[in-house]
């Protein structure tokens, strides 16, 4: 999937401050929306744009940074 393509998927959902790193996949964004109900929703709306299904991990800032 193009990275332009997978941005709008998650300004879709309603995150903002979309913007991915390099092709690899991974997504920053900004939301207030709980990890667990995000990953629920990018998943769903990955595997209707894609037809197969993707595993999503959500991590915060801090997660990240441990």
């Amino acid at each position: 999937m193009k990275m332009d393509r997978l941005r709008t998927i998650f300004e879709a959902i309603g995150v903002s401050n979309v913007s991915t790193f390099i092709a690899s996949g991974n997504v920053l964004f900004d939301s207030r929306k709980p990890p667990a109900r995000l990953e629920a929703i990018v998943e769903k709306m990955l595997r209707a744009e894609l037809g197969y299904e993707v595993v999503t991990m959500i991590r915060r800032v801090d997660e990240v940074s441990a």
